[in-house]
């Protein structure tokens, strides 16, 4: 999903949802998605996707991350 600097809402990240073959195989699956300006980098986001899912034992494993930045680009800032 690509979306424009201006539509990449920091208040309320886009509306994800797991796949229904990563649901069936992970068990109580979570997915979060997270926009922030980046600190120190005008005209930069970061985009933090998180993955948890149930394990042995009631536990949570490790949460999985991937985090992009995105920059706004010359033509999207006039």
């Amino acid at each position: 999903m690509s979306q424009s600097w201006d539509t990449l809402d920091i208040a309320k990240p886009p509306s994800v949802s797991l796949s229904s073959s990563c649901s069936e195989s992970l068990p109580e699956a979570r997915l979060g998605v997270e926009i922030a300006d980046e600190e120190g980098l005008a005209g930069f986001r970061r985009i933090a996707v998180q993955i948890d899912w149930a394990v042995a034992g009631g536990q949570r494993c490790a949460p999985v991350r991937l985090v992009a930045w995105k920059a706004r680009l010359e033509k999207e800032a006039n």
